[in-house]
């Protein structure tokens, strides 16, 4: 969001540590789900390229954003 947080399934999420956690779980799932990012416009890039390279790290390859249309304008 535009102040830093992030969730997880509606969740708060209290640091990218656990943030990892919640990657790998997702990763080691026999049928690994797809990973929606939403991320906020006024959100800082860094956080979300963060979050990005950590999934990436965690092995989830089935990454998407979701609720661009905000950024058309």
């Amino acid at each position: 969001d535009y102040d830093g947080t992030i969730l997880w399934n509606t969740t708060p999420v209290s640091s990218f540590g656990q943030l990892e956690k919640y990657f790998s779980q997702a990763a080691d799932q026999a049928v690994q789900p797809e990973l929606h990012i939403r991320v906020n416009k006024r959100a800082k890039y860094d956080n979300v390229a963060k979050a990005l390279a950590l999934a990436q790290r965690q092995g989830l390859n089935k990454i998407g954003f979701a609720g661009m249309e905000q950024f058309a304008q």
